[in-house]
């Protein structure tokens, strides 16, 4: 697993499962310092967001790397339905907060709970700082960071020829594009470089790329994922009908910043360098565990495609 997946798999398990709203409420009710009334409005609270924590539970625990994280913290007994029912129950019936920890049983099943919920919080804090804003904090505040995974095909390893082909296929595209849109001085930096089931990588763009190659990735995905690669200088036209950056090159004829020459140069050299991207496994990091297996399974199919525009073979 990912570093960075890790950590954003906790910032995700915090928010889901309530852990901030809940610890609110606990805190309240287990402090001794005062003997604070149970009011309905409080109950109605502590169990809605209890249902909502629950509810929370259950979809991350759908999630392969969310499950990974919380079976490792050992969250899923704490979150037993009898053991919440329990609590639930107890907090609907005591008429005040005497009746939780002047009660040494109700006060541990609810102190436990409670500090399962504070740590959760403290330890996805600490992540969050000091392995994902310390390593991916923009170095230029005009510029954006995009995100790209490298598929590992059999679990096996990426080979070293496949990260090489992938640096200089993204090294290509940004130049390319940078002349397509028109954007002087524009610098590629790799910010971050994640390792785990897959290569994540961080590279620092100019806003205008950034936004492009997100949407380049996800349009040229969707168009070519159930195609094959061969004769690709036939279905280039094809290809770049209805993607964005198309538009973006016929504005740019049209206001003359390019000649038509140029623009259809740089449409092609642009569409070669996804299809070689893409065709080494380089995605978008995906959405949800489904998407992730969906998009290796279509990969994996096309492993071993040739670099189109160059004729190389993609390494084994």
């Amino acid at each position: 697993m990912q570093t960075l997946q890790f950590t954003r798999a906790l910032k995700r398990i915090v928010s889901e499962m309530k852990a901030d709203e809940l610890s609110q409420i606990l805190t309240q009710v287990l402090s001794k310092d005062q003997n604070r009334n149970i009011t309905l409005d409080l109950r109605n609270q502590f169990s809605t967001l209890l249902f909502e924590s629950r509810v929370g539970f259950y979809e991350l625990s759908k999630d392969s790397v969310a499950h990974r994280v919380l079976d490792a913290l050992g969250i899923n007994e704490l979150y037993s339905p009898p053991h919440l029912g329990h609590l639930l129950t107890l907090f609907s019936s005591l008429p005040n907060s005497q009746g939780i920890w002047g009660n040494s049983e109700n006060f541990y099943n609810f102190l436990t709970f409670a500090g399962m919920l504070g740590w959760l919080r403290k330890l996805s804090a600490a992540c969050s700082m000091l392995l994902d804003a310390e390593r991916t904090t923009k170095t230029d505040p005009n510029s954006e960071i995009v995100e790209l995974e490298l598929v590992d095909f059999d679990g096996m390893g990426i080979e070293a020829g496949r990260v090489r082909q992938f640096f200089d296929g993204l090294e290509k595209l940004h130049l390319n594009l940078a002349l397509a849109l028109g954007i002087q001085d524009a610098h590629i930096k790799i910010l971050y470089f994640d390792s785990g089931s897959t290569l994540l990588i961080g590279a620092q763009v100019t806003k205008a790329i950034a936004e492009t190659i997100v949407r380049l990735f996800k349009q040229f995905w969707e168009k070519i994922k159930y195609q094959r690669f061969e004769d690709f200088d036939r279905k280039v036209e094809s290809l770049s009908n209805g993607l964005d950056f198309t538009a973006k090159v016929q504005e740019q004829i049209d206001n003359k910043v390019i000649d038509e020459e140029t623009g259809t140069k740089l449409k092609y050299r642009v569409l070669s360098e996804m299809t070689t991207l893409i065709g080494i496994g380089a995605i978008l990091p995906a959405d949800d565990a489904a998407e992730k297996v969906d998009q290796r399974k279509l990969l994996a199919e096309k492993k071993g495609v040739r670099l189109l525009g160059s004729g190389s073979p993609v390494d084994k």
